[in-house]
C-alpha cells in the first residue's frame, strides 16, 4: 500500500513500491484528486527512505542536512525496504548534491506476512498429523478455515519474538472445540529453515538491482535497512555476510519513508530521469528517447516520436526494443514490441515509435509499420504498445 506525506490540506508527495503499476498510480491520483489533495510527485519508497533518513538524522554533527549530502558526494546507498508485503530495493548514487537511483528491484509476496504463513503452515501440518487418526480432512479444513486469522496472527507474534529469542511457544487452546490445543515450541532454528528459500530469493534480489546499477556489493558504502522484517537475524547476517559492516538501520524506520516524502515536497524537488530511455538499433548502438536528466514534470508530459527503418522483415515482424541505460552502454531492457511489417525486401518498412512520459512517471511506448498503415492493406495496422513503470530517477537537493 502507498504511504501519504502530508504537505498541506490540498496537495501531498506520495511514496510507492518500485511494483507499483500504471494502472494502480493512476487509481491512486484519481483518488487523491477526488479527495481534493493533488499529487505532487510519485517516489519510490526505498528512495523516500534515504531522503529522510538524512534530512532526520538527529545524531549528525553536520550544521545542515545538505552539509551531509555534500559529505557524501561520490559514495553509493543501497536501500533495502522490507516490509510485511514487499522487498523494494533502489542503489543510489549520491554525485555533486544529487541523489540518483542507478538500479532497482523488488519481490512481491516474499515478505513479512509470508513468513506468518509458513510458520502458522507449519504447526497446523504438525497438528493435523498429530490427530489425523481422530478427525477427518473435512474437519479439519472447517476448523483451519475458522481458525486461520487466529493462527497468524499467533504466527506473526512468534515470528517478532524469534528476533530476540532462541526459541517461543506456539499455543493455540481448543482448537477443534474439544480437547485438542496446538502446544508447539519453535526454535530460531526452525524458523530460518523454512526461509531457506526466500532468503535465496532475497540475494538474487540484491544482485539485480546491482547488476541493474552496474555495481556490485563492494562498491556499496551504506545499506540502509528500513521495514519491520528487517529485524529477523537471518535478514541481518545474509545483509552482513553480503556488505559486512556496511549495514545500518534506519533511524525512526516506521516514520522515514513519510518523512522522506515530506522533505520532498516541502524542498519542492521534481524527480528526473537518472538513465536515458533508448532504443536498440541493429548495430548494437543505442537511439536515446529521453536523455538522462529530463525533468518529469507533473504538469506536461515528455513526448517524443522517431522513425526506424526494419532491415530484417523476416517473419513479418520488426523487433523494437526499448532499454534502460547511460550513453552506449550496455543497459536493461524494459520492453519488446514485435510489430507486424509488410514483409516485402523491396522496401524499407518504416516503423513509426511514439513515446511519452506522463505525469505518473509511467513511459508508454507505442509503434507501427507506416507502410500497412499508408497503403490499407489486407493485413490491419497493429500498432504494438507498452507501459513501462520501472524508471530509474533523481531528485537534486540543490534546488528548490
Amino acid at each position: 500500500m502507498a504511504k501519504q506525506a502530508q504537505v498541506d490540506t490540498d496537495s501531498a508527495v506520495f511514496t510507492i513500491p518500485i511494483n507499483f503499476s500504471g494502472k494502480a498510480r493512476k487509481v491512486l491520483r484519481k483518488s487523491a484528486n477526488t479527495a481534493g489533495i493533488e499529487v505532487i510527485s510519485f517516489i519510490h519508497e526505498p528512495f523516500a527512505a534515504i531522503v529522510g533518513s538524512i534530512f532526520t538524522d538527529k545524531n549528525s554533527n553536520y550544521n545542515t542536512p545538505q552539509d551531509r549530502i555534500n559529505e557524501m558526494n561520490n559514495q553509493n546507498v543501497l536501500v533495502f525496504d522490507f516490509g510485511g508485503g514487499t522487498l523494494d530495493i533502489t542503489v543510489v548514487k549520491i554525485e555533486n548534491g544529487k541523489m540518483l537511483e542507478m538500479g532497482t528491484s523488488e519481490m512481491t509476496g516474499q515478505a513479512g506476512d509470508k513468513f506468518d504463513e509458513l510458520i502458522a503452515n507449519m504447526v497446523w501440518n504438525n497438528f493435523v498429523n498429530e490427530y489425523s487418526k481422530v478427525h477427518t480432512s473435512d474437519e479439519f479444513n472447517i476448523v483451519k478455515k475458522k481458525k486461520w486469522k487466529r493462527l497468524l496472527a499467533i504466527a506473526e507474534d512468534c515470528k517478532i519474538k524469534l528476533s530476540t529469542e532462541k526459541s517461543v511457544d506456539f499455543i493455540l487452546e481448543n482448537v477443534t472445540g474439544l480437547d485438542e490445543s496446538i502446544i508447539e515450541e519453535i526454535t530460531r532454528e526452525n524458523f530460518e529453515e523454512l526461509l531457506t528459500d526466500i532468503l535465496h530469493k532475497v540475494d538474487t534480489t540484491i544482485d539485480k538491482a546491482l547488476s541493474y546499477s552496474g555495481m556490485c556489493s563492494n562498491d556499496i558504502n551504506t545499506v540502509l535497512l528500513t521495514g519491520g522484517t528487517c529485524e529477523i537475524p537471518a535478514i541481518q547476517n545474509l545483509l552482513s555476510d553480503k556488505f559486512g559492516g556496511r549495514v545500518k538501520k534506519a533511524e525512526n524506520s516506521a516514520l522515514v519513508i513519510a518523512q522522506g516524502a515530506a522533505v520532498i515536497a516541502e524542498m519542492g524537488w521534481l524527480p528526473f530521469l537518472t538513465k536515458d530511455i533508448r532504443v536498440l538499433l541493429c548495430d548494437d548502438s543505442y537511439w536515446p528517447m529521453f536523455e538522462n536528466g529530463q525533468p518529469l514534470s507533473p504538469k506536461e508530459d515528455a513526448k517524443n516520436s522517431e522513425v526506424f527503418t526494419c532491415v530484417d522483415q523476416r517473419n513479418n515482424r520488426a523487433k523494437i526494443i526499448v532499454n534502460e541505460g547511460i550513453g552506449q552502454e550496455l543497459g536493461r531492457n524494459l520492453c519488446l514490441l514485435n510489430v507486424p511489417v509488410l514483409g516485402d525486401n523491396r522496401f524499407g518498412d518504416d516503423i513509426i515509435v511514439e513515446s511519452n512520459i506522463d505525469n505518473n512517471i509511467i513511459l508508454n511506448v507505442t509503434a507501427c509499420s507506416k507502410l500497412v498503415t499508408d497503403y490499407n492493406l489486407d493485413i490491419p495496422p497493429q500498432p504494438k504498445s507498452a507501459e513501462i513503470y520501472e524508471l530509474c530517477f533523481g531528485l537534486d537537493t540543490n534546488s528548490n
